[in-house]
């Protein structure tokens, strides 16, 4: 009787120390839960406050938690992205892509991580203009598309691919395929926003190469279909204000310059600091600089682009402008100054993307420049082979004819060294 009472006494004492290992462990595991979502929103509210830097520190210590948290390793993806996006670290580029491709490890046919991919082979694209990120990119897009055949933010993301292939190649067939795309989500959502005001930009670069007012009417009526869908969107208050930018490039007339100014002083009414509108004001008014010779336009331009990089200082493309207004001051004013922080702004950028196609060009020019002060033969060569490189890889008409022009001036200096 007695070992029967003391076995009953052990099993009853295992009972009870299991059930007290299965609660210990509910609330571990209640705790981690509750952890998890603690860093979740902490990620979120680091997001909303534009502190991504913090905010990628949380999702990584809930990633630590719960290292198959599909929801955080699309988020902290998307956020590497946007710091590749923003100063072309390849470094980051590396870390999304990880992060997505961890996500389709654990779910093959994952929406969210396929269209991301895309959008991050689309911004390689953009930035290198190699046809192998172009395709895996729409590779990408397309896996979307058989698994959903209408997904919106797919056909749209490849519009804009094919947009971009449309800048740098200016062939009708990538103009046809990114409107197509426009109005299939037109076709089904026919008030979209997002839609109108893609079609609308790639409206405007038509106009840009055709100079058919056609085109301009095209993007400025799409533009005005959004604004009454959505009438303080600020990404639309940019366009319109960029494609009168256009219309004062083609046209030289005042007014348009007086229009595009007033949209992006209506962005700047709502967020001061928005980064966009700064450097495309710094854009107006290099171009009214180079046709008006005016150093209070090139003083207005300096001024927005320096608050655009105070914002970001590792944004390449304004620094990249910004360069580019110093060495149009050189050629107005022969300031040595304004050659000399042209050739530290391109510097500073290449030591961040020293393959950066913009960069190297004009690297290029400052050389053609610093020939004609130093006459050191050996500085053709270099600006020989940077202009080229451009050229090559870059056929977007806003530069090219630059790049033509200085190519031209720089056999000028060949043919008289030979001479």
């Amino acid at each position: 009787k007695l070992e029967l009472k003391i076995e009953k006494v052990f099993k009853d004492l295992k009972v009870k120390s299991k059930k007290i290992e299965e609660q210990t462990k509910q609330s571990e595991e209640n705790a981690n839960k509750a952890k998890v979502s603690e860093l979740f929103t902490k990620a979120l509210n680091e997001e909303d406050k534009k502190k991504y830097d913090e905010a990628i520190k949380y999702y990584t210590e809930l990633l630590e938690l719960d290292k198959n948290n599909l929801d955080a390793l699309n988020n902290r993806g998307i956020l590497y992205c946007d710091k590749y996006m923003d100063n072309k670290g390849n470094e980051y580029f590396k870390l999304s892509l990880n992060d997505y491709n961890k996500v389709l490890d654990l779910d093959k046919n994952n929406l969210y991580a396929l269209i991301n991919i895309g959008d991050l082979y689309a911004g390689k694209y953009r930035n290198k203009k190699e046809e192998e990120d172009f395709n895996l990119s729409l590779d990408s897009y397309n896996k979307v598309l058989i698994l959903e055949e209408n997904n919106f933010s797919a056909l749209i993301n490849l519009g804009y691919l094919y947009f971009d292939r449309y800048v740098n190649s200016k062939e009708e067939n990538d103009f046809l395929l990114s409107l197509n795309n426009f109005n299939k989500v037109l076709s089904i959502y026919i008030d979209n926003s997002s839609a109108l005001s893609g079609r609308g930009i790639l409206y405007d670069n038509k106009y840009i190469n055709t100079k058919d007012e056609k085109y301009f009417e095209l993007s400025l009526n799409d533009y005005n279909k959004a604004l009454s869908v959505d009438k303080n969107n600020l990404e639309i208050f940019n366009n319109i204000g960029f494609l009168y930018n256009d219309k004062y490039i083609i046209t030289e007339e005042e007014k348009y310059f007086e229009l595009s100014l007033k949209y992006f002083n209506k962005v700047l009414n709502i967020e001061d600091n928005n980064i966009k509108t700064l450097d495309n004001i710094g854009i107006l008014y290099y171009n009214k600089y180079c046709y008006t010779k005016n150093e209070e336009c090139f003083n207005f331009s300096l001024n927005y682009y320096n608050r655009a990089l105070n914002i970001n200082k590792n944004d390449l493309d304004i620094l990249n402008r910004r360069s580019r207004l110093y060495l149009v001051n050189y050629r107005i004013s022969g300031n040595i100054e304004s050659l000399e922080k042209a050739r530290k702004d391109i510097e500073l950028g290449l030591n961040s993307d020293c393959f950066n196609i913009e960069l190297l060009t004009t690297k290029g020019i400052i050389l053609l420049f610093s020939y004609r002060r130093e006459k050191n033969a050996e500085l053709l060569k270099e600006t020989e082979k940077y202009l080229n490189y451009g050229l090559n890889k870059n056929r977007e008409n806003m530069h090219i004819g630059g790049t033509y022009y200085y190519l031209s001036l720089l056999y000028k200096e060949y043919s008289q060294l030979e001479n």
